[in-house]
């Protein structure tokens, strides 16, 4: 199969290319003491050298860690990250992949998934993908499945959540002592260039003042931080393979995030690719930029349903007006029990078992009808799911 045909995908080389009175160093950053000023000329980023995903793997190949960026919901992003994971494995080259949307103490549910152990719906509920990500998991699930297909070892890099949560609220110096030994040793703070592009993007969420920035600014450390160190024991833990980092592009971009703290912890070659259309093109923001063709997700099957959690099951909090559910006399407060014969335990079990399922597919539920006084009732339901 054409991979690089498929998504149509072209990259920009060069795209640091500047002005012969400039230095260079990495990822574009101009070197100290190069030429500033006016006598330094203009950058220029050359656009016109284009190539395939082969092409692009065969300049990468020998540099051991590979940064990929995303937009979370891009469906094309992670379509292109999938083709420089494959494309690099294809040329032999040994991987690891480091992953932001997992985090660090769910990492057994990982390596069972990979090594065989588990499923996929017991992945996704042990690693508490819908509560702790939430985005789409189909837009993930190419990527995860040529890891477990091609024995790949998939990496969490997240700090986990509540530990976040409690910096953004106390900050780092409020940390208990057990929490704050969970984080790395030592943050080096942001350059000035990065913590002015950190307050461009604090300042169109909301209008906040000087010390709820600085919260912002120890959150952002936190993660990148948090990230850098795990990616960079996976390194040493997965000794001669090469480590993809699939993250969000603003963790990624001039460098200044992630690979800038994985480069303090190891000192190996790193190289930065981004999807272009989600970034504005300046120079150092990245080493190549990426072009995949845009793709949707196929439509979604659902019940038409809210869910929450049951001493047995799954309990229906509410049912949406003309839903599949609805149509096949769901109630709420009911108790769903099983789906498809698998009995369920979780509100994330459900969500679970229905990924990849379209409208149209059906589903046999049974149903716990106690909340009618009186009744104790189960029954069985068959309905397809809608759009």
């Amino acid at each position: 199969m054409n991979h690089t045909r498929s998504l149509r995908m072209f990259l920009v080389a060069g795209l640091l290319l500047l002005t012969a009175c400039q230095s260079v160093g990495v990822h574009g950053e101009a070197e100290p003491g190069a030429a500033s000023g006016p006598a330094a000329g203009s950058p220029v980023i050359a656009l016109g050298d284009r190539f395939d995903m082969a092409a692009l793997a065969e300049r990468i190949a020998d540099y051991p860690v590979v940064f990929v960026g995303e937009t979370h919901d891009r469906y094309g992003d992670h379509l292109g990250q999938l083709d420089v994971i494959r494309s690099l494995a294809e040329r032999g080259v040994p991987l690891v992949i480091g992953m932001e949307m997992f985090q660090q103490p769910y990492q057994r549910y990982l390596d069972d998934y990979i090594a065989g152990r588990i499923d996929e719906r017991a992945m996704l509920v042990g690693t508490e993908w819908f509560d702790r990500w939430r985005y789409d998991y189909r837009l993930y699930r190419p990527i995860l499945a040529y890891a477990r297909e091609q024995g790949i070892p998939v990496v969490a890099l997240n700090i986990e959540s509540e530990l976040v949560d409690r910096v953004s609220s106390v900050g780092i110096d409020g940390l208990e002592a057990e929490e704050r030994a969970r984080l790395p040793e030592t943050f080096d703070g942001y350059d000035p260039a990065h913590r002015a592009r950190l307050r461009e993007i604090f300042e169109s969420h909301a209008a906040r003042g000087k010390g709820d920035f600085d919260r912002f600014l120890q959150v952002q450390e936190v993660w990148d931080q948090g990230m850098a160190k795990r990616a960079s024991e996976a390194l040493r833990e997965h000794s001669g393979r090469h480590l993809v980092v699939l993250s969000g592009s603003g963790h990624l971009m001039y460098g200044a995030g992630i690979p800038s703290r994985v480069d303090g912890y190891t000192g190996a070659r790193s190289v930065i690719i981004l999807p272009g259309d989600g970034v504005r093109v300046r120079p150092g923001i990245a080493d190549y930029l990426v072009y995949p063709e845009a793709a949707e997700l196929p439509k979604r099957g659902v019940m038409g349903v809210f869910l929450g959690e049951a001493e047995k099951g799954v309990e229906v909090k509410r049912v949406i007006a003309d839903s599949p559910a609805a149509a096949a006399g769901v109630e709420e407060g009911d108790v769903i029990l099983r789906i498809d014969g698998v009995d369920l335990h979780s509100p994330a079990e459900l969500k679970a078992l229905l990924v990849g399922r379209v409208p149209g597919d059906r589903i046999s539920v049974r149903l716990l009808r106690s909340h009618l006084i009186g009744s104790d009732e189960t029954l069985e339901v068959v309905f397809p799911l809608g759009e």
